[in-house]
């Protein structure tokens, strides 16, 4: 029979993880019928609502804030922004599109409602409501496309790894963490230069606590660079440029 190292109390410890189990099982229950603005703003970008006001706030935040403040987050801003896409473009889904855009197009329905809010010239809690099948349904054919795309892109990076194979282990893996991303991109270079196989930009201090998605190039992060998808294909491009 084995030990560990530390000589714990096996029973002990089995019976603490039955109960963290038990309270886990029984916070998720209580939580299940419930939201928060973080969730219902990841749902808003996966709708694929992008960009920001002059501002600077985000636009799935804007259409967040909208919605709590009509009173009807509790049904979700799936529900809403789904609605207001029957009234604007009917009930079908517009035709599938392969690939995404790299920058907001504002053309698509989610956005062009999200600009709409902004501008103030439509009310999501306004609108008169489709019968909630039809809700349910355009929502679901919307999401379905955007998780779509994202598996798609994971199958490509999958498939590019079998093409192209990696580096034996161990892998030399450096960071870099200026706050400035363009910074980060002549770091990146010279590691690569160097032999480097993981550049690993580190996001800036307490970025997990703020409470936006920064937006766009950025060049004062503290402690590292802000993580936005701007910065992502700033350093992605440069690294496939130098490969």
């Amino acid at each position: 029979m084995s030990h560990s190292k530390l000589d714990l109390d096996q029973g002990l410890v089995e019976s603490c993880r039955q109960a963290a189990a038990r309270i886990a099982a029984d916070v998720g229950e209580q939580l299940a019928g419930m939201t928060s603005v973080a969730v219902e703003r990841t749902v808003a970008r996966l709708f694929g609502i992008d960009g920001a006001n002059e501002l600077g706030a985000p636009l799935p935040n804007v259409v967040v804030d909208h919605v709590r403040a009509g009173g009807g987050l509790g049904k979700g801003v799936a529900h809403w922004i789904a609605n207001a896409m029957i009234h604007v473009e009917g009930t079908d889904p517009p035709p599938a599109q392969t690939g995404a855009p790299s920058e907001p197009s504002g053309t698509a329905g989610a956005q062009r409602i999200a600009q709409a809010v902004e501008e103030g010239t439509l009310d999501l809690c306004a609108l008169a409501l489709a019968p909630e099948g039809a809700i349910r349904e355009r929502a679901r054919a919307e999401l379905e496309h955007a998780v779509t795309a994202i598996d798609a892109r994971m199958e490509t990076r999958r498939a590019l790894r079998e093409h192209l194979g990696e580096s034996p282990p161990p892998l030399r893996y450096v960071l870099t963490a200026t706050g400035n991303v363009y910074e980060d991109v002549v770091h990146g270079l010279a590691v690569a230069e160097a032999g480097g196989d993981i550049v690993a930009v580190i996001r800036s201090t307490a970025q997990s606590l703020l409470d936006y998605v920064p937006y766009g190039p950025t060049t004062e992060g503290y402690g590292g660079t802000f993580a936005t998808q701007a910065n992502f294909r700033i350093m992605r491009e440069a690294m496939d440029e130098w490969s």
